[in-house]
């Protein structure tokens, strides 16, 4: 190479041409000069052009040096020089263009000896080719084989390359690109780089400042470096689409299936940080991050078209991703779920399904991604999923926990459950929410598997129980039992019941129109209002409202409360703390009768003692016992204050048990266990009667008494009706005036009183010795025979 002199003088005139031009027009002139001697003896086009990308002033590199390439290569093509002319004379002032001047430096470097002149040239011009080496101006094919088009494609990416490493910018080169685009000499080849490479690069500048000249994005930075930069610039500027369709999209299409594989890689190792991401905000910014770069259709479109390993692994990552997304955030749902519909929009497999939890449960993504295929099913199964999570989305359960909540044990499902509906609904849920509410959880229950262990009777439990607990009686009444129940009629009043039962026993007050007992109230609606436990708790309640009536307490400075009265267990015990309490409750025994019914039925005793069996007995009927027990408590009530009241209810208590007394069994035997009652009015003193009126009211009393008490008492009963009787005559014997009148009532009153004083000494004393073997029965009639006689 450049073995002739006039080769090395053309190349040393050629240098100093494009060293030295002061224009693009005057260079292309010049150079045409030296067109007649291309191809001889090395100097040819190739070496022009990168003597014009190692020398031209870079501030020449304007859309001019396209038009000067164009004509080196027009001028080729036209000049077909042979060999014959390679002795011809060089005249260096025409081609200078300096007429007949040479300039000195040329002069004295042609003047040189000729090795000389040939060792510079031959170090110049590897100089040259080792900085147009460094633009990439590298020719692959053989000399013979070089066409224009790949000269000037060559020699045009290397003009970039140097103008965007001197200044920095794509300013300067995109008006070349420009022109560039329009020559006659771009291949195809050299427009695909610009579409797929620079311009991308380009448009990525106006985004960021890069770090590095674009020379080096195309020989230092590895295909997946270069996604990745694309990639972080998405992540930030996710309002700018161009980035997708004017930046990736291109880049990737230059490029092929391996940044489409970096792309897999960059989606694998950034959904590592979606699912190790603990905070809120930036784990929505990162779904939102992957929903835009799937909202492009022509991301989707290149996507589609790849072949479909590459495609199912892109698809198959982005699945793992959401799967297992670590929270429970609605607008991660939200995003995830658009997700899956634009990838349903690709060709992909229908798929079996085969999406298992378990399969799942503790694998990287990885993994996961590796498990699960790229087809409709699965993606159906994911959105199912997330069609559980946005109704569950209150328990904060993830993708992961709703899957794995599925194969979770009965109660964990049942905890959840009731997790679910208690962070759901309020006080304020109206009846419309309620409906849509209940609804939406039986539809998640049939069309889904998440609580599969849980029956539909047990979710219409846990329902019913809730609405119990949140007080919504009118929403049982009129939305739940009409729609949602699949409780049996005996589990469902059962639930009720307990409940009832519950809000009696927490009610503090008695009043049925406050609190907790008018909760119960109204609870007992929704009760089947012939069943034991309405009656029993209707009748309970009655009574608390009827205790309000009356002064009541069980311990000074207590409040009485519902649980107090049922813990009582003693309807009578009631009924007698009321008459202990209030100084003239004895006066109302219908009122304290009617009570103590309610109480009866409410503490279910009549089933304990036949006294409670009367209860549905008329107050009024002598063969109630119910009624003589009240009677007999409202007697001893008012024994020792009311004398009138008293003694009539003695005297009936005492006529009525000896007229039923082989009628009606019960009534004697009653009255007869409570003689003592009796026994008590003839001891007791009163101020607001006369004294022999009392006595005499007595004596009678005693008389009926002696009837009715057991007859191992009569003694004690006779004692009394003899000192009565003693009583009786001295008031009759002070009381009289008359002397004689008085004398002869007195002998008369104590000639009888002397005949039966000593006809009941002498009877007491031949039966002494008889009480022991007597029967008591048979004793009682022999005494009552000699008051009767002494009467």
């Amino acid at each position: 190479m450049f073995e002739l002199e006039n080769s090395i003088d053309l190349v040393i005139c050629a240098q100093y041409l494009v060293s030295n031009s002061q224009s693009l027009e005057e260079m292309t002139e010049r150079l045409a000069e030296l067109m007649p001697f291309l191809n001889i003896d090395g100097l040819t086009v190739e070496f022009l052009l990168r003597l014009l990308i190692a020398s031209l002033p870079v501030l020449l590199c304007d859309e001019g040096i396209v038009k000067c390439v164009e004509t080196l290569l027009e001028l080729e093509e036209k000049h077909d020089i042979e060999n014959d002319r390679q002795d011809q004379g060089v005249d260096i002032s025409s081609i200078l263009g300096t007429e007949s001047e040479v300039p000195l430096p040329i002069t004295n470097l042609i003047g040189l000896a000729l090795e000389q002149k040939k060792e510079m040239v031959e170090n110049f011009y590897e100089a040259i080719r080792t900085e147009t080496y460094k633009y990439n101006f590298i020719l692959q094919a053989e000399k013979n084989m070089v066409t224009d088009a790949k000269l000037f494609s060559t020699s045009m990416k290397s003009f970039i390359f140097r103008i965007n490493y001197d200044f920095g910018s794509f300013r300067c080169t995109d008006l070349l690109i420009t022109t560039i685009k329009h020559s006659k000499f771009a291949d195809l080849e050299l427009l695909d780089w610009i579409k797929g490479f620079y311009s991308p690069l380009s448009r990525l500048s106006l985004t960021v400042e890069y770090d590095h000249p674009l020379l080096d994005y195309e020989n230092l930075l590895p295909t997946e470096e270069k996604v990745e930069l694309i990639m972080s610039h998405i992540e930030k500027e996710k309002k700018d689409s161009g980035l997708i369709n004017e930046v990736l999209i291109p880049h990737f299409h230059y490029v092929g299936i391996d940044a489409w594989n970096s792309m897999n890689s960059w989606l694998q190792k950034f959904g590592c940080k979606c699912i190790k991401e603990t905070d809120h905000l930036k784990l929505i910014n990162n779904y939102t991050v992957l929903l835009y770069v799937l909202r492009h259709d022509k991301l989707l479109q290149a996507l589609d078209s790849l072949e479909y390993t590459v495609k199912a692994t892109f698809v198959c990552t982005l699945l793992a991703t959401i799967y297992l997304c670590p929270r429970a955030v609605l607008q991660v749902f939200v995003y995830s779920k658009e997700m899956l519909m634009l990838l349903k929009s690709l060709t992909l497999e229908n798929g079996s399904d085969s999406f298992n939890a378990e399969n799942l449960s503790g694998l990287t993504l990885s993994e996961v991604s590796q498990r699960l295929s790229a087809s409709y099913k699965t993606i159906d199964s994911i959105l199912n999923v997330i069609d559980v999570g946005e109704i569950l989305y209150s328990n904060e359960l993830s993708f992961v926990d709703i899957m794995t909540l599925e194969n979770s044990s009965k109660s964990v499902q049942y905890t959840e459950l009731v997790k679910f509906i208690n962070n759901e609904v309020t006080v304020e849920t109206n009846d419309k929410k309620w409906s849509l509410f209940l609804s939406s959880l039986y539809a998640t229950l049939k069309k889904t598997s998440v609580f599969n262990k849980i029956s539909i009777e047990e979710l219409s439990e846990v329902i019913l129980s809730k609405l119990l607990g949140m007080k919504q009686f009118s929403v049982i009444a009129n939305i739940y039992l009409i729609s949602f129940n699949h409780l049996s009629k005996d589990s469902y009043e059962k639930i009720i019941a307990k409940h009832c039962w519950q809000l009696y026993m927490k009610a503090r007050n008695c009043d049925p129109k406050i609190g907790s007992l008018k909760d119960c109230v109204d609870c007992l609606k929704l009760l089947n209002p012939t069943s034991e436990d309405a009656h029993r708790l209707s009748s309970l309640i009655e009574a608390n409202s009827k205790l309000l009536e009356w002064k009541f307490y069980l311990k000074p400075g207590i409040p009485i409360t519902p649980k107090d009265v049922l813990e009582v267990n003693d309807p009578l015990a009631i009924t007698k703390r009321i008459l202990e309490l209030n100084d003239n409750a004895y006066m109302y025994p219908g009122d304290l009768y009617y009570l103590l019914t309610l109480l009866v039925d409410g503490m279910s005793k009549a089933g304990e003692d036949s006294l409670f069996w009367h209860k549905g007995k008329s107050y009024d009927d002598s063969t109630n016992l119910l009624a003589v027990k009240l009677k007999l408590l409202c007697l001893e009530f008012s024994s020792a204050v009311d004398y009138s009241y008293s003694f009539d209810l003695g005297f009936e208590l005492l006529t009525s048990a000896i007229t039923k007394k082989y009628e009606v069994e019960g009534p004697f035997e009653l009255v007869s266990e409570n003689w003592f009652l009796f026994f008590q009015l003839s001891k007791n003193d009163y101020d607001d009667v006369s004294e022999s009126s009392a006595v005499d009211c007595k004596l009678k009393l005693l008389g009926k008494l002696l009837l009715v008490a057991p007859t191992e008492f009569n003694t004690i009963v006779l004692e009394q009706w003899q000192m009565l009787t003693s009583q009786q005559e001295q008031m009759i014997a002070s009381s009289n005036v008359n002397n004689q009148a008085q004398q002869k009532s007195s002998t008369t009153m104590e000639t009888s009183l002397g005949d039966v004083q000593a006809r009941l000494q002498r009877s007491l004393k031949s039966s002494a010795e008889e009480l022991l073997n007597t029967d008591s029965s048979e004793l009682g009639k022999n005494i009552i025979g000699w008051i009767v006689g002494a009467n």
